[in-house]
């Protein structure tokens, strides 16, 4: 299972999207509050924990199939810090295996 973060920086400026499975800085040394929303968008989850912990987090609310995106707040403010969507290599056009 692969995610996509993206977080504020990344919607204002397409450079700012970090790699794959990868956790931005800013978001690793803060408490975090992830919650999953289904299709309907809906919350059908909530995990609270560390960002040094944020990619088993992410595992973790993922493992639910109705869950398709996650938002994650700083939970000292309970301020919007992400989102974070899965990620497959199919789906994406921007992938070139020849390239690797």
């Amino acid at each position: 299972m692969h995610f996509r973060i993206r977080d504020l920086a990344a919607e204002r400026c397409v450079w700012s999207v970090p790699p794959i499975d990868t956790v931005p800085v800013k978001l690793r040394c803060r408490m975090l509050d992830v919650r999953a929303f289904d299709v309907h968008d809906k919350m059908v989850g909530q995990a609270l924990g560390e960002g040094g912990k944020l990619t088993d987090v992410i595992r973790q609310l993922f493992a639910d199939r109705h869950a398709r995106y996650l938002h994650v707040h700083f939970a000292t403010d309970d301020a919007y810090a992400a989102r974070v969507d899965r990620f497959t290599f199919a789906a994406s056009t921007t992938w070139c295996p020849s390239l690797f």
